[in-house]
């Protein structure tokens, strides 16, 4: 059983994780774990891949305040 999901990734030796036994105990390790999942994993050519490029240019706000931080603030 499991469930079914799709990684798309531009790293290509990733594609290769639930292919075959990895040299590397880590890899080896995630490989036998992921194999409880129906996992499909799909390499996005650098080109095609915009969505990096669009993360990283995107404008990002200032800190916030933490909620928590004024909630103790209040109750002291």
């Amino acid at each position: 059983d499991g469930v079914d999901f799709e990684v798309q990734t531009d790293h290509k030796p990733l594609k290769w994780l639930n292919k075959k036994a990895q040299g590397n105990d880590k890899c080896e390790r995630w490989r036998l774990k992921f194999q409880q999942y129906r996992m499909t994993i799909t390499r996005i050519i650098r080109h095609d891949n915009t969505m990096p490029d669009y993360l990283s240019r995107s404008p990002v706000d200032g800190p916030t305040d933490d909620l928590d931080d004024y909630v103790q603030r209040i109750s002291r």
